[in-house]
């Protein structure tokens, strides 16, 4: 995806997920663009769909914990970053992201600890 162009991504993803719903790429890319577009309970929604079809994708799992973020579901969040950590994912990016969400709970010590 290139900056400046998610809403021809969200359309072109939107094209492909229709092609080939059984796809997890097709709709965690459509989240991806969503996201972007700041429609964070959208984005959840393909990225649940992305997730249903491969639950250990640690790249899904970080964007729908942003997507979390961003309609303040922040105990949700956290769950997918744990689920991120735990497929493998990038742990310097997953603990920036958990310290990043204990800090906006106001949980000082947590977001100290990751």
């Amino acid at each position: 995806l290139q900056m400046g162009e998610d809403a021809e991504a969200d359309a072109c993803f939107t094209a492909c997920a229709a092609l080939r719903p059984e796809a997890p790429a097709a709709w965690r890319h459509r989240g991806m663009a969503r996201l972007r577009l700041g429609r964070f309970a959208q984005a959840e929604a393909d990225l649940s769909q992305a997730l249903a079809r491969r639950p250990d994708c640690p790249q899904a799992l970080i964007l729908r914990a942003r997507a979390r973020e961003g309609m303040g579901r922040l105990e949700d969040a956290l769950s997918d970053l744990r689920a991120a950590r735990a497929a493998g994912g990038p742990p310097v990016r997953i603990l920036l992201a958990s310290s990043r969400l204990r800090w906006l709970q106001g949980d000082l010590p947590g977001a100290a600890r990751d």
